[in-house]
């Protein structure tokens, strides 16, 4: 992935990284290594465009992959339930840390009761995010899984 210039971003995170062994195995055997489970993840992340291929078309951000100083794959956002507080980062020596995105906030509890009553305040507007300057560009990947 460093060579190509290309870095992975929301990889699962209950997902083995390439390189990763099974527990259970002694010696990494690729998407062998992946169960089922895990293989649906994967390929769903594909399919939904979570998981996104990143082109790094600067020379000094690509050397940054090739000498690990920057990941070539990161996780997702831990879910609020997770033990752990930061996601997955994995670079191109193979080093995996946990100093990746922040974990996803506890969603807002809800209300038992709906007041009876309208609210005497008038409902503000939701602000629109700020646009960037440069639009973000999408392209469609076709991925093809074949399990054996």
């Amino acid at each position: 992935l460093a060579r190509l210039g290309c870095c992975l971003v929301n990889y699962p995170e209950e997902t083995l990284m390439p390189g990763e062994t099974r527990p259970t195995l002694n010696r990494s055997k690729g998407i062998h290594d992946l169960t089922f489970r895990h293989r649906d993840n994967l390929v769903n992340a594909l399919k939904t465009g979570t998981l996104t291929i990143r082109a790094i078309t600067s020379d000094v951000a690509r050397a940054r992959l090739i000498t690990s100083k920057d990941p070539i794959i990161i996780g997702e956002a831990p879910s609020h339930r997770s033990i752990h507080s930061r996601g997955r980062r994995m670079f191109a020596d193979g080093d995996i840390d946990r100093k990746g995105p922040r974990r996803l906030p506890s969603p807002p509890a809800t209300p038992s009761t709906h007041s009876a009553t309208p609210s005497t305040h008038p409902a503000t507007p939701a602000t629109a995010p700020p646009h960037s300057a440069t639009p973000a560009t999408r392209r469609r990947v076709q991925v093809f899984v074949e399990i054996s």
